[in-house]
């Protein structure tokens, strides 16, 4: 990058493009002001509106400059609002469909299920879920650098399987031979889509298939739930200063009242699956994995059944490696593991007072706190 603005300025190019290149390496440098000072009033139509508040909104967040921060994010989630995409998108349409699959899970629709399938000719994988910005992708990293594991980043092969059954109630009628079935598309794509290597465990992250637990149960019944947690206010606000494209799931985080509501609907319908299925499950905060990351990641491995090895710790080094990474945290999962993500959201209080009687049952119900 920096060979390559010397070259422009060499030959005499200047404005808001090269302005933008020069924040970039001055923020990757550590010059967050001189970064914050180029790029927070360049107009360029060659420059994403979205992408540039949120850079200059992480540039004020990361300075302390809270108020400023927030300006630049409500610019992104605006710009994105207003996108072709983002226009057309109806912002509570995922919150009822989570609100229909919580009506739909009892025990008295599970106990109607067919028998339970016979054994599959493949080990299960593991599930690896949580809310967006839980820490899955550092998570996922940690699992990658085990030589006995082959981790899918985000691949949506339980959603569009999902998605081919069509009615949830579909998954009640089906037989042993319709899941022997189904299980042989899974594999069939995984192989397609990244084939793992033999004797390896498959761990399938992506963190909303945590909506997808029934069809998850009935394919893999056997299946280990890794769930990724961190303090829900720190989640909300994360999400909501996060640029995502917004389909009709993340259009949910274009503001925090609605960000918050979604929230609160995914847990519920997380919690009502832990009542109804027989799932095993192994949850990991965030907080403790970034302050010891040993301590907070061998029970998940024996969870697994995977001897410890000490090169799961060098998360940078199997960041590097992995090539491209398909998350929005691909630039923090390349640093050292540091803990200033962790209790930020106390430094935007005053504008999450309104939201905070949604999510303070499950700051409680984790075990976190509003103090």
């Amino acid at each position: 990058m920096r060979q390559l603005i010397g070259t422009a300025e060499a030959q005499g190019l200047a404005g808001d493009e090269i302005d933008y290149l020069r924040a970039l390496l001055l923020s990757r440098e550590g010059d967050r002001a001189g970064a914050l000072d180029l790029v927070r009033d360049l107009q360029s139509p060659a420059i994403s509106p979205s992408i540039k508040a949120q850079f200059a909104g992480q540039l004020a967040d990361r300075l302390d400059r809270t108020e400023e921060a927030l300006r630049f994010y409500e610019d992104m989630n605006a710009a994105q609002a207003q996108s072709p995409m983002g226009v057309g998108v109806d912002r509570s349409a995922y919150q009822r469909a989570i609100a229909a699959l919580d009506a739909q899970t009892t025990p008295a629709w599970f106990a109607e299920w067919a028998a339970p399938p016979i054994p599959a000719d493949r080990p299960a994988p593991a599930f690896l879920v949580g809310f967006p910005r839980s820490g899955t992708t550092l998570l996922d990293t940690i699992l990658m650098g085990h030589s006995d594991t082959h981790v899918l980043e985000e691949l949506p092969i339980i959603e569009n399987m999902a998605r081919s059954l069509g009615e949830m109630d579909n998954i009640r009628t089906l037989d042993a031979a319709a899941v022997a079935d189904l299980r042989g598309q899974y594999f069939a794509e995984l192989d397609k889509r990244s084939l793992p290597p033999a004797g390896s465990l498959v761990i399938d992250k992506n963190p909303l298939s945590m909506i997808r637990m029934p069809l998850i149960h009935r394919l893999f019944p056997d299946a280990k739930i890794i769930l990724a947690m961190r303090h829900p206010c720190d989640v909300v606000l994360s999400c909501y200063s996060q640029n995502f494209k917004p389909t009709e799931a993340m259009a949910s985080f274009l503001d925090l009242a609605n960000a918050s509501r979604t929230y609160d609907r995914i847990f519920h319908y997380w919690e009502t699956c832990r009542a109804v299925f027989p799932i095993d499950v192994h949850m990991l905060r965030y907080e403790a994995m970034v302050a010891d990351a040993e301590a907070a990641t061998r029970p998940l491995f024996d969870f697994l059944g995977l001897e410890w090895q000490d090169a799961v710790l060098d998360h940078q080094k199997t960041a590097a490696e992995r090539g491209f990474i398909r998350t929005p945290s691909y630039a923090q999962v390349m640093e050292p593991i540091y803990s200033s993500a962790s209790g930020r959201w106390k430094r935007y209080e005053a504008e999450m007072r309104e939201v905070l009687p949604i999510l303070e049952p499950w700051v409680e119900h984790y075990g976190y706190s509003l103090d």
